[in-house]
């Protein structure tokens, strides 16, 4: 099939349906003039009747001879981007093409696809030993690839994250040393009059977490705003 993304310009359609729901694509012969639409075409254009049936140009003039009948309707599928939305594409048969088409091959597996290369390869050659296969990819290749900015956006995001913990971690230990050394003398009258070990820890402790919870309240809000 080849794949063509029109605009609302290079498309024109009619409004004659000849109820052909129950058709498909592998039924049309060689020589019909269909095509499939996907979900958002038929949405675009159609506005909730049915697709089947009906008929559409490329172009901006309707011409009835160069019209092709819509055979089947497909889901939405994101082919080019997996950030913007679904765009409307129109699948036509590839023996419609005279000169030929560079095409894709898609296949499914239960196991390692890259396993299965030379057994397609060799499985194509004896389809036809004029097409060759010469670039092997999976989903997953494709999908790291496309999504390799928001990735590398969200490594630096995390390790200046780090950095900005550990930068905050240091100033926290170098408040807490100074008020620990100004109040050495305090501690120790503190300790002479019989005051707990566990009781002076946790009075330190508590003002680290005031200076922690107050910097919490005041930074958390002005990182979401």
């Amino acid at each position: 099939m080849i794949l063509r993304n029109p605009t609302a310009s290079q498309c024109s359609r009619t409004g004659q349906n000849h109820h052909h729901s129950g058709r498909t694509g592998a039924g049309a012969s060689r020589t019909a003039r269909v095509v499939i639409v996907n979900e958002a075409l038929a949405r675009r254009f159609f506005r909730g009747q049915p697709a089947i049936g009906r008929r559409l140009c490329f172009g901006e003039k309707w011409v009835a001879t160069q019209s092709w009948e819509i055979v089947g309707v497909v889901r939405d599928t994101k082919y080019f981007d997996v950030r913007p939305a679904v765009d409307p594409m129109i699948y036509q048969p590839l023996y419609r093409e005279p000169g030929g088409y560079d095409g894709t091959l898609c296949v499914r597996t239960s196991g390692d696809p890259l396993r299965l290369v030379q057994t397609i390869r060799k499985r194509v050659m004896e389809i036809d030993s004029a097409v060759s296969v010469t670039e092997v990819k999976t989903m997953e290749d494709n999908l790291n690839r496309k999504l390799l900015q928001e990735r590398f956006v969200a490594t630096i995001g995390g390790f200046f994250g780090m950095v900005a913990l550990l930068l905050a971690a240091i100033g926290l230990y170098g408040v807490m040393s100074e008020v620990v050394t100004r109040r050495t003398r305090e501690i120790g009258i503190r300790m002479a009059l019989g005051a707990e070990s566990a009781k002076v820890l946790w009075m330190i402790l508590r003002n680290a977490m005031t200076m922690v919870l107050i910097g919490a309240i005041i930074g958390i809000p002005a990182i979401l705003v």
